[in-house]
């Protein structure tokens, strides 16, 4: 029981730790992230609302992460309620300062994504469910056996490049954020020797059948 504890913790800690990430990132007023990006061009495109925008692509994300084999688990649904909490937490707070000009708008990105991508390991891990990105990029690193940098990557630079055209505006962060990503993902996955083609994500089902095994023994 206390090792199923100690995943949901690390699920937690994973997604705020991503949240720190996130924000540093926006936060460096060189351009939004890729998927902001393409949020913002779909909006445009469809006559609708940013965060209307993201709920849809977020479904639709959750449901190819599905048909690649990615189930939604528990913390699919943890992933998405504590990085919206953190994110609105971390930018209300102010405890993060803006970027002045565009060297150290660079520097905000880089430390961002790298502490995202940290977070991106620590709530992948568990097996108890990705949140909808990260379950397009178990998924097709799985089905198409490329690393996980290659996958990332293009799946970034293929929603900035999307966005832009729909009519999302881009920056220079938004194009060094897409490239370096996958292979800091990667990097992650690598110093902590996991295995992402060997992670087996749990449903919501298993983890019921499981909890209620463990309140009857």
């Amino acid at each position: 029981m206390k090792r199923e504890f100690y995943k949901y913790f690390k699920v937690v800690i994973g997604c705020i730790i991503g949240s720190f990430g996130m924000v540093i990132i926006m936060k460096s007023n060189i351009g939004s992230s890729p998927w902001l990006v393409f949020h913002q061009g779909l909006a445009m495109e469809l006559g609708i609302s940013i965060g209307t925008a993201m709920m849809l692509v977020n479904m639709i994300l959750l449901i190819v992460g599905w048909r690649l084999g990615e189930p939604f688990g528990s913390g699919t649904i943890i992933n998405a309620i504590v990085f919206s909490f953190m994110v609105d937490f971390i930018i209300n707070s102010d405890i993060i300062p803006s970027g002045v000009n565009l060297f150290s708008g660079i520097v905000m990105t880089l430390i961002g994504t790298v502490i995202l991508s940290l977070g991106i390991y620590m709530y992948v891990h568990n097996g108890l469910g990705c949140g909808p990105r990260d379950a397009l990029m178990v998924g097709l690193v799985k089905k198409t056996g490329k690393p996980v940098k290659i996958i990332r990557s293009t799946i970034e630079i293929s929603v900035t490049i999307l966005g832009y055209f729909m009519g999302g505006i881009v920056g220079i962060g938004t194009i060094i954020y897409a490239i370096i990503i996958g292979y800091l993902v990667q990097f992650m996955f690598k110093v902590f020797k996991f295995n992402v083609n060997e992670l087996k994500q749990r449903t919501i089902k298993e983890e019921l059948i499981l909890l209620k095994n463990y309140i009857v023994n």
